[in-house]
């Protein structure tokens, strides 16, 4: 589909750099866990990887961590809205959601400098991030 692969070494090529969307983010409820996004090269989809300390901690230490990846679409390749295919988890929290659907569709928007969910998180981007 022109996603890239979970790899980093291997994502520059197949992503479409040139989005806002593209790159890695901070998630200061999960200090250090990765938070990426990359783009396919139509700007209009793409997957988010991301890591997980599974006792809730942050990710600093060398603990084993949860990899998980969600997918997401764009209405265009500049837009300010993203639409993520959640799973049981909420993307942002990344607790169990307790809607007791087994998937939902998070609606977040571009704030500048980062995506802000509905429910108050924001993922700042990295300076210099593609």
């Amino acid at each position: 589909s022109g996603v890239a692969a979970s790899g980093a070494g291997d994502a520059a090529p197949a992503a479409d750099s040139s989005s806002k969307w593209a790159g890695t983010y901070s998630d200061f409820a999960h200090d250090g866990c990765e938070r990426r996004l990359y783009v396919a090269y139509d700007g209009l989809s793409g997957k988010i990887v991301g890591r997980d300390n599974p006792e809730g901690k942050d990710c600093r230490t060398r603990e084993l961590a949860l990899q998980w990846s969600l997918k997401f679409t764009l209405d265009s390749a500049d837009g300010n809205e993203i639409r993520i295919e959640e799973g049981k988890r909420s993307v942002s929290s990344r607790d169990r959601r307790e809607d007791g659907k087994d998937t939902n569709i998070a609606v977040a928007r571009w704030d500048g400098d980062g995506i802000l969910f509905p429910d108050g998180v924001k993922w700042k981007k990295a300076k210099g991030s593609r």
